[in-house]
């Protein structure tokens, strides 16, 4: 059980990194194992994905450092610009983290821009969070309560 949301764990933190990851895919392993409970498989993948994307915000920290080099991608009034802005509005952009992609951008822009992190992560940690816990639980129905949803008819078995 131990090694199971070690992996689920690791699988979160790199795929809220720049490094590829699979989330969706360990967490369904383990929970097709049916060794672990749901909650435990969610709150790994949370605290993993939460790990990744504090990552991803400090390197975007570190990144500011560079803001007046003369290869750093924006020039400094559009870098305060944006800054102003992201301190105004965009922090509560983090909890569209959740987003395949985008997310891994906007904990990284956070950082660049100097969000506060323990409401970076907070916001990141709810939107991940709500993420896993449903695609946890549509895993282990089976779906039915989705495909319902969207008024979706499930195939025939057989």
């Amino acid at each position: 059980m131990f090694w199971q949301l070690a992996g689920v764990f690791l699988a979160a933190a790199a795929s809220a990194s720049i490094l590829p990851g699979t989330t969706e895919i360990a967490m369904a392993a383990v929970l097709g194992l049916g060794s672990v409970a749901i909650l435990p498989v969610v709150a790994v993948a949370t605290a993993g994905s939460v790990a990744g994307s504090g990552a991803q915000w400090a390197l975007g920290r570190f990144l500011a450092r560079f803001k007046d080099h003369k290869r750093f991608p924006l020039k400094q009034a559009d870098y305060d610009k944006y800054a102003v802005w992201f301190q105004k509005y965009g922090v509560w952009a983090l909890s569209m983290s959740w987003l395949p992609g985008v997310g891994d951008v906007l904990t990284l822009v956070g950082g660049l821009f100097r969000t506060p992190f323990f409401l970076s992560m907070l916001l990141v940690g709810i939107a991940k969070g709500l993420r896993f816990a449903i695609f946890a639980y549509a895993f282990v129905t089976g779906l039915p309560w989705l495909l319902r949803l969207f008024e979706i008819e499930a195939p025939a078995a057989g």
